[in-house]
């Protein structure tokens, strides 16, 4: 797949999280909250690429990657908060998320067209293991965030 195409999935790929994410501040999270936890499933199915016997990639870019994703979720925490109202909680309105989220995307594609002298196959691999490493930062910690509210012990909670 060349860098256009994995641009244009990427661009694809965002916009469905930016609705989602939209769409999940306007209603309660329901449930005990494990469906926050859902979008590392759908996100750690790319990183099947590591089964493919001609993608050779060392253990050290991977784990830089993995950081990287580590330290780029730490905004998303801060901007991710819970609000307890009606007996339910929701997600506070943030345009903030937003804004992180459209600063991720960019930042990936300028790395994805900057980065050309490495195999696409293997550049890819370094781009999931950073998204799944954000994603499963930020949800584990936003369910953390979540349970607290929903146990009455966080700040958020409104009467």
């Amino acid at each position: 797949m060349n860098a256009t195409m994995s641009a244009g999935m990427s661009a694809l790929i965002f916009v469905v999280i930016v609705l989602a994410v939209f769409k999940g501040m306007k209603k309660p999270v329901k449930g005990s909250g494990a469906r926050l936890l859902l979008p590392i499933v759908f996100v750690s199915s790319s990183l099947l690429q590591l089964l493919n016997p001609e993608l050779h990639v060392q253990g050290w870019p991977l784990l830089l990657a993995a950081a990287a994703g580590a330290v780029v979720a730490l905004p998303l925490i801060a901007a991710t908060n819970f609000e307890a109202r009606s007996g339910a909680v929701y997600f506070r309105q943030s345009n903030v998320i937003f804004a992180l989220l459209g600063a991720i995307f960019a930042l990936r594609i300028v790395l994805m067209f900057t980065m050309t002298s490495m195999n696409p196959d293997a550049l890819g691999l370094i781009f999931n293991v950073a998204t799944v490493s954000y994603i499963a930062v930020w949800r584990i910690a936003s369910f953390s965030k979540f349970r607290k509210v929903q146990s009455g012990r966080g700040f958020a909670v409104e009467q």
